[in-house]
């Protein structure tokens, strides 16, 4: 039987749900057995069922060690940031793609970075960006794969590798140069006292192509909201309710996510909620469907952009789920305007 996983204290080092699910999967098709990961981390798969909870680093350090023991000789960093999708990190990633230009990605990254692991720092430069996590102060392949999913990420912005100056990885070559060098363009300066993405001039002020400043400012006002605040209690529903819009606000519909705001388990919300003649799904379904509606009133935003701000994967799962509130489709509801 798997431990439960610890829900932390905001001081405690935690990651992301989602970097955790993509650790483990890439595990897997390396050849891991599911016994190994599991073991590593230290709970099964339905702990991460929920990809924007955090979790304790307790587990993903066993299972990076795990992984760079299996495969002392690999740049398992390159290979990681590879095999994760762009959409990992939601939010943060999303508003990555609204800044005006590249060199405004670097204070947004600084301020929101905590969205993917509570340890995780990133510090602007004149021309680049370093990175330090604390969560994994001695895995090379932690500090590789950040450098090299963020170099990723520039890319999907428009960067191209004439653009990229330099690159520095505090540690030794794990793989052949070849092998960095096909992956940054250069072979990155090894060794180095930090960790680092160094850019040309001409990088920070090239414009992001399709970037929507009025979006940047939703994204961010909700990530802005991520840090945990006090819930007032005034009646037996009213805290479920301000948890709720709470855990909502940085896309997290799940009744994990309302029994961490409140410090609480799951099974304590539940029968609270039966006692007050509902259920825990019911309340976030209603909050769900009026967040919904009120986003899709605003023309600026397509029905994906929404179906991913009230924590869908997809706009088809969305449409299940609103015309199962409402009886209509998204689109449908969007056409008939506001009541």
């Amino acid at each position: 039987m798997h431990d439960t996983p610890r829900t932390a204290h905001a001081k405690e080092v935690t990651v992301l749900a989602a970097f955790i699910q993509r650790m483990a999967m890439f595990a897997m098709v390396r050849g891991v057995s599911r016994e190994d990961i599991h073991g590593a981390l230290g709970y099964g798969p339905e702990a991460l069922q929920d990809s924007e909870r955090h979790l304790h680093a307790e587990g993903p350090r066993r299972l990076l060690a795990l992984l760079e023991a299996r495969f002392p000789q690999e740049a398992l960093g390159l290979t990681l940031a590879e095999s994760i999708p762009p959409n990992t990190f939601g939010a943060l990633t999303y508003a990555g793609r609204h800044c005006r230009t590249i060199g405004a990605t670097f204070p947004l990254m600084q301020r929101y970075v905590h969205t993917v692991s509570s340890h995780l720092s990133v510090e602007p430069l004149a021309d680049g960006l370093t990175f330090h996590h604390a969560a994994f102060p001695d895995s090379p392949t932690i500090m590789e794969a950040s450098v090299a999913h963020t170099w990723r990420q520039f890319i999907a912005l428009g960067l191209t590798p004439a653009l990229l100056a330099r690159v520095e990885l505090a540690h030794a070559p794990r793989d052949t140069l070849s092998r960095y060098e096909a992956f940054f363009g250069q072979v990155p300066a090894f060794g180095a006292s930090r960790y680092a993405l160094r850019l040309h001039p001409d990088a920070l002020d090239q414009p992001i192509t399709g970037a929507d400043p009025n979006l940047y400012r939703f994204i961010t006002t909700h990530l802005a909201q991520y840090e945990p605040n006090p819930v007032p209690v005034t009646d037996e529903t009213a805290d479920l309710q301000a948890a709720i819009v709470q855990a909502g606000e940085t896309g997290a519909f799940s009744v994990e996510a309302v029994a961490e705001a409140l410090g609480t388990s799951v099974r304590t919300l539940q029968r609270r909620a039966r006692d007050a003649g509902t259920t825990l799904s019911d309340l976030l379904n209603r909050h769900r469907q009026r967040r919904a509606e009120a986003l899709l009133h605003n023309r600026r935003l397509s029905v994906d952009d929404v179906a991913f701000l009230v924590g869908y994967a997809d706009e088809r799962s969305f449409n299940r789920a609103f015309r199962r509130w409402t009886g209509r489709t998204p689109a449908a509801f969007r056409r008939a305007g506001p009541a």
